[in-house]
């Protein structure tokens, strides 16, 4: 199992943050897609950040994921000429994520349709063949009931630019990763197996070999070299976040982030290796820390 890891925040704690990862050979970084986290919470784009990232890391190997960009914010012409112009800058290492959306208040801030979830749904299934359509080499047009692509020449193309879906939901998240994707993330829960099984079925209807599809998941990591140590981690990130350390382990229990004592969170986390799990995002929890991120990091490989 590898791991990756998801952050946000300004440019000068990206640029930090992807120094930490870099030293330390993370597979892939990863930065969400959200306009509003809370009233005074800074959020960036996304995708220009990946950008930006994309031309400051030209000496590495290291992945690049948009995890994930809702269906609502971007037409799909739009999200495929950002893929391909990041891959023009930085050949092969893009991952772009795209999914249904969930979070309601920041599309009521901007006043951007939040439509059902069955019609969110509809648009993935579209969004995700069009940008797919756009950059394959075969130039084959789409025509759908909400996106319309003519078949025509157009360029660049970015076959290299590799396609994720992911989420929670049961059924039609993973039929739809197994469709569509060239990585397939797969939130903590207690059916993260039936759903990657799901996920491979629909593949495999879909003529395609499941194996080649990269199985993910991610989160935050909450992990003490023993119980002691956690339980202290735990108050102090109650503290920071201004809450009792009830309602934060109610919080990690609802979302099954991997925590405890060093040894077991390496048990959680062999779990879902032995699911099908190939990688791991280990999610900031708040802004870049390098020294919690490090502390992290060194328990978590033991």
């Amino acid at each position: 199992m590898e791991f990756g890891f998801q952050t946000s925040g300004s440019w000068t704690q990206l640029k930090a943050a992807v120094r930490w990862a870099a030293e330390r050979d993370v597979a892939a970084f990863a930065l969400p897609d959200h306009y509003f986290a809370g009233p005074g919470v800074p959020m960036y784009d996304a995708l220009a950040q990946l950008a930006a990232l994309a031309a400051t890391t030209a000496d590495s190997n290291m992945e690049l994921v948009a995890l994930a960009s809702p269906v609502t914010f971007r037409h799909p012409a739009v999200l495929a000429k950002v893929a391909a112009t990041i891959n023009d800058i930085a050949p092969g290492r893009l991952t772009l994520g795209i999914g249904t959306g969930w979070h309601q208040p920041e599309h009521d801030v901007f006043g951007l349709d939040f439509e059902d979830l069955t019609t969110r749904y509809e648009r993935l299934d579209e969004q995700l063949a069009y940008v797919a359509a756009v950059l394959s080499r075969e130039q084959r047009g789409f025509d759908g009931s909400h996106y319309h692509l003519e078949e025509t020449d157009i360029e660049p193309v970015a076959p290299e630019v590799r396609l994720l879906v992911g989420g929670v939901g049961p059924r039609r998240t993973p039929r739809l990763a197994g469709r569509h994707a060239h990585e397939y993330n797969a939130y903590p829960g207690d059916d993260f197996a039936a759903r990657i099984d799901r996920m491979r079925e629909a593949a495999a209807e879909a003529g395609r070999d499941p194996d080649d599809i990269l199985i993910s998941s991610a989160g935050a990591v909450v992990v003490g070299a023993d119980e002691a140590a956690y339980e202290a981690r735990l108050a102090r990130l109650a503290k920071e976040s201004g809450t009792t350390v009830a309602d934060l382990e109610a919080h990690f229990a609802k979302r099954r982030t991997p925590r405890g004592d060093a040894e077991r969170v390496r048990a959680q986390l062999a779990e879902m290796e032995a699911a099908g799990m190939r990688r791991f995002y280990v999610q900031s929890l708040g802004s870049f820390d390098r020294r919690r991120e490090t502390e992290t990091w060194e328990l978590l490989h033991g």
